[in-house]
């Protein structure tokens, strides 16, 4: 996995006598990761499997996916949409949004203010639902409208959710 736990947080050392590896966690990598590296550098998986233990100091509270009522994507709402695909994805937005002030912002972060880390967790989200609309194969009838939806929620976030980002 490119951005798996074990390989970012440990050093593997193996003997040529024998095929026995120890690992050794660095003290940094024993407590909670930062907000900024569960938002940006770990895979999906790798995030939720961190967050089913809830580590602090984090803000773990999720509606998973809040979408109005009212939006459509074909025939169906746009919360059965996002349930039916997107839960995951929007339980680490929630994450970054929640926990947002404990990302650092300004020179040297890669983020100039508080509104290009929010556009940079927004656009995570579409990148980790366009993740998982590529999990489909190019045969399945369900990939384009997967990727029709991630576009759609994505563009509903960037124009409505700046409320829920404080």
């Amino acid at each position: 996995m490119k951005n798996s736990i074990a390989r970012r947080a440990a050093v593997v050392v193996c003997t040529a006598a024998a095929v026995v590896c120890s690992v050794a966690v660095p003290a940094s990598a024993a407590g909670a990761p930062s907000a900024k590296d569960l938002m940006f550098e770990y895979s999906l998986d790798d995030f939720l499997k961190v967050s089913a233990s809830k580590p602090g100091p984090y803000n773990w509270n999720t509606d998973k996916c809040s979408v109005p009522k009212e939006v459509k994507i074909g025939p169906y709402s746009g919360k059965q949409i996002v349930d039916a695909w997107f839960t995951d994805q929007c339980v680490r937005h929630d994450f970054g949004y929640r926990n947002n002030h404990r990302i650092p912002v300004g020179k040297g972060t890669g983020w100039a203010d508080r509104s290009a880390l929010r556009a940079a967790i927004d656009k995570k989200l579409h990148s980790d639902m366009d993740d998982r609309c590529g999990r489909y194969s190019h045969f399945n009838p369900l990939r384009q409208p997967c990727f029709g939806a991630s576009d759609v929620v994505y563009q509903a976030v960037r124009r409505f959710g700046g409320g829920a980002f404080k």
